[in-house]
Parts: structure tokens; sequence; C-alpha cells
């Protein structure tokens, strides 16, 4: 059982680099954002030592996660999206996680 959404994410990032370190593995991710009801479907597969999750949200809109500085206890994940394939990428949150100590 997880302590902490932070703790059920970081388990979840460190099995999709785990399966990523083995080959090519794309990895499919839906979610609904509970504040804003917000349903996106992503496809993430990691890119060098990153993971990036790229789909379209229930808006329309592009979308990219990228999650970066992985290590066993922390990432920087980095939300972004766009209107078109033709519009660069805005940044539209970022977070900092960290395990913490329960």
């Amino acid at each position: 059982m997880f302590q902490s959404s932070q703790d059920m994410l970081l388990s979840c990032m460190a099995r999709l680099c785990a399966s990523s370190i083995l080959g090519s593995v794309a990895g499919i991710s839906s979610g609904l954002t509970p504040l804003n009801q917000d349903y996106s479907r992503q496809i993430g597969r990691a890119e060098g030592k990153d993971i990036v999750q790229i789909g379209d949200d229930s808006r329309g809109l592009k979308t990219r996660w990228r999650f970066t500085e992985i290590t066993a206890n922390s990432f920087h994940w980095i939300g972004e999206e766009r209107s078109s394939e033709s519009d660069p990428w805005q940044i539209t949150y970022e977070h900092l996680a960290r395990r913490t100590n329960s």
C-alpha cells in the first residue's frame, strides 16, 4: 500500500524506467484530474534518461508530460500543452516530487 500519491507515482515511474531499460517499451496512461474533471490519455516512453508521455486531453489540446531528473527518491514533472502540432509547447505546470520518510 502507498503512503501517498507521491509514493504511488514514484513507484509507477520506477516501473516504467525499469521496463524501458529492458527495451523500447511504451506504456499507456489515462487518468482523470479530480480538480477540473479533465480526462487525458497518453502514451509514454523513455527518451534518454527521461520519460515522456504524449497525448490529448478532453479539451482537444495536445499534452506532454516530461519526467526528468529521475532518481530512486525524486523526479521533476513538467506538464505542457499546445493547440496543434505546429504550435510550440507551453509549460502549464511543474512539480518537484520527493519521497518523504513516513
